[in-house]
């Protein structure tokens, strides 16, 4: 029988990238936000609609491969935080903002996005399903200080009335 010394782990490295495939594909189908890439465009426009001021702290809650965040940071000036509980998708967003040179102004913390203290944000970003905007509701009323923004994509939280509307895009002020 002829043996092959890189067999193994070359097997335990595809097992890896099957496990974390599907904890980056599939698992977020269970937790109720799989992620779906925003356009740049859209990034930007939340963030005008918003009307995000240099200095200011932008959170993006399940920030995905970062776009909101390098957005922020790279032509409003913010100070840009990315919780996002997707390993791969971070790894993918913490990348892409060293490659930037962001990093001084944009991180992604591998984080739940109920457990984000959100009391020094100006800005909160979320493009997340409807059942999810609901649960995240009551956290951003009760840890975000007055005159905060809120800015959904796609689909508006229930109950909330917007100060903004245009297309998809949901402005509240907390």
């Amino acid at each position: 029988m002829i043996t092959y010394p890189w067999f193994a782990p070359v097997m335990w490295t595809v097992f890896a990238l099957a496990v974390v495939s599907f904890v980056s594909v599939i698992g977020p189908y269970f937790t109720g936000a799989p992620w779906v890439p925003m356009p740049f465009d859209a990034a930007r426009r939340m963030l005008q609609l918003a009307d995000v001021r240099p200095g200011e702290t932008v959170y993006d809650l399940g920030s995905g491969d970062g776009r909101v965040l390098i957005v922020a940071a790279r032509e409003f000036g913010a100070t840009a935080i990315g919780a996002e509980i997707d390993p791969l998708r971070t790894l993918i967003s913490r990348t892409a903002i060293a490659l930037l040179g962001l990093r001084s102004r944009a991180r992604v913390a591998r984080a739940n996005i109920f457990d984000v203290d959100l009391r020094d944000a100006d800005v909160v970003t979320v493009y997340l399903l409807p059942k999810a905007n609901a649960r995240l509701a009551p956290k951003l009323r009760s840890e975000l200080k007055p005159g905060a923004r809120v800015v959904t994509l796609t689909y508006p939280i229930p109950d909330w009335e917007p100060v903004v509307r245009d297309g998809g895009i949901h402005v509240y002020r907390i």
